[in-house]
């Protein structure tokens, strides 16, 4: 589809392993790129793929769009375009997500429906978990109070001013090429980033919207990263965070080590067909990208390392 088109180079060019924070140098190592050097045809694939991609999903919701037009509904539908994360795509040097930087965290959130404004562009902050509250108003009509649990996020039918205290998100990671909870917040358009391992991390994202510039030692800083840290710390206990995962980890690797005798079973209701070779399992497979990878159309084959750790060099 984009064959022979000119794509955009990423925005920020390859940063050296040694140059980098210590979070990113961890994830360098997590997926294995020192293994790798990544060519400029292999750079200028990856963006075409993903650009048409983009496109593809873009004719299906169009479909849908069509589709709720021909029987009448499309003036009575919420529509809701999200993702679930980035995609670095070769930004800074860096694939896939699982980093604090904007190109991984940041998702696209586009809405139709009763009463949206055709056309506008919302500021304010927004996050993923906003669209629980959200959806229960639409239900509702704004009535609904009943939540049984505590929940996280606010409707996005009643926005925050954008110089209010209350236009700020938190993220938080506990996932790979971590050494521990991982929180993000932003307030405004000024990030924080802390891991207790770590230097924080501090961007002012209207002036430096690539986050190149680290400001977190920054004098004229202090009060607000102060602010935004006692913030952080009074959403989350770090410490009883950390308990709890390293406890749910000694949980799930007794139990891979205890499925990798016998038989793997399915953990699911099993229908007519094996359920088992429907979705992408770690316990079968243990590289879900190899996985997908094999579904691919057309076939592309896996590139071996190009510098297998512990080979002689």
């Amino acid at each position: 589809m984009y064959e022979g088109r000119d794509i955009p180079e990423p925005e920020v060019p390859y940063i050296r392993y040694e140059e980098r924070d210590p979070w990113s140098q961890r994830y360098f190592m997590t997926i294995r790129q020192d293994e790798f050097e990544i060519t400029p045809e292999q750079l200028y694939n990856s963006r075409r793929g993903y650009f048409a991609m983009v496109t593809h999903i873009d004719e299906m919701v169009g479909g849908l769009i069509d589709a709720l037009e021909s029987v009448g509904q499309l003036d009575n539908t919420y529509v809701f375009l999200i993702s679930d994360h980035g995609e670095m795509l070769g930004e800074r040097g860096m694939w896939f997500k699982f980093n604090p930087y904007e190109a991984s965290v940041r998702v696209p959130m586009i809405v139709q429906g009763p009463g949206v404004k055709a056309g506008h562009r919302e500021e304010g902050l927004a996050s993923l978990v906003d669209l629980l509250p959200t959806f229960t108003d639409i239900a509702s009509g704004g009535r609904f109070d009943g939540f049984v649990a505590p929940h996280d996020g606010r409707s996005l039918l009643d926005r925050p001013a954008l110089d209010s205290a209350e236009n700020r998100v938190f993220i938080e990671s506990t996932g790979e090429s971590l050494y521990g909870p991982a929180f993000i917040m932003i307030e405004g358009r000024k990030k924080l980033v802390h891991t207790r391992t770590d230097p924080k991390l501090f961007f002012d994202l209207d002036a430096d919207p690539l986050e190149l510039n680290n400001l977190a030692e920054a004098p004229e800083h202090q009060d607000q990263i102060n602010r935004m840290f006692a913030a952080m710390m009074e959403r989350w206990d770090e410490e009883d965070l950390e308990d709890r995962i390293r406890a749910s980890q000694r949980k799930r690797l007794f139990v891979q080590e205890a499925m990798k005798h016998g038989r793997f079973p399915t953990w699911d209701f099993g229908p007519d067909y094996d359920p088992g070779k429907v979705y992408v399992r770690g316990g079968t497979d243990p590289s879900t990208t190899a996985t997908k990878q094999r579904g691919r159309f057309p076939y592309v084959p896996v590139t071996p390392p190009q510098f297998p750790r512990g080979a002689k060099r």
